[in-house]
């Protein structure tokens, strides 16, 4: 299915279209185990075979971008570290060279104003505790979201081997951002990760209304 997703979106423009598949950790942490012989790390394993199995046929297709959404690393962060990194890894094997290999990390937005308005939400400091093991993994390019709750520039200290594709957008704000708030956003991360190595994108998701939404990504793209 991934490959006819992608060939039906790229028929439509002629620049790359990147396609992207939920990750292995988190299709087993939504799936009911409690009747079955596996438990999370076997499940896990097994649907990053199952999904490689995807990936590789879109590669065979045509599709040279491919991202992995596994928001459940952040959110479980014990078995991120553990095991859900390395399924997550192995999702990529046999992917050549030349195939953009992406992973987001969507931390979830709370249901109010701040991480402490909600308990199903990864923790504040979630990417810290796992980006050190995203930095050894074998993606090219990191997506987290960082407009609604910035994070350190510690984290940012410890991206130094993928170009980071960084959320500035808050998709649950219908303020937009002008450009120079945009600039402004990134100023502290491009201390310690060069421009060459950025991408900006919005967080995950768009909860505000859509025409707002728009005017927010056409900002992002002056």
């Amino acid at each position: 299915f991934l490959a006819n997703d992608w060939l039906t979106a790229q028929l439509l423009t002629s620049k790359p279209v990147k396609i992207t598949i939920p990750g292995p950790l988190t299709l087993a942490t939504y799936l009911d185990v409690s009747q079955s012989e596996f438990n999370l790390e076997t499940l896990t394993d097994h649907l990053s075979k199952l999904i490689n199995t995807e990936i590789l046929d879109a590669v065979k297709k045509g599709c040279r971008h491919i991202q992995v959404d596994d928001p459940q690393l952040a959110i479980q962060p014990n078995a991120a570290l553990n095991f859900g990194i390395h399924f997550m890894g192995k999702c990529f094997d046999e992917v050549p060279n030349e195939v953009q290999k992406y992973l987001h990390v969507c931390r979830g937005y709370p249901n109010g104003t701040t991480f402490a308005d909600s308990t199903n939400k990864a923790s504040e400091d979630c990417y810290l505790q796992i980006m050190e093991s995203l930095n050894e993994s074998t993606i090219d390019v990191m997506s987290i979201e960082n407009a609604f709750h910035p994070s350190p520039d510690a984290l940012f200290e410890i991206i130094s081997k993928k170009t980071l594709m960084l959320g500035v957008i808050n998709i649950k704000s219908n303020e937009v951002e002008t450009p120079e708030d945009i600039i402004n956003s990134v100023e502290s991360v491009l201390k310690f990760i060069p421009k060459e190595r950025l991408i900006l994108a919005p967080d995950c998701g768009c909860a505000c209304d859509p025409n707002i939404f728009y005017n927010k990504m056409k900002n992002l793209a002056t």
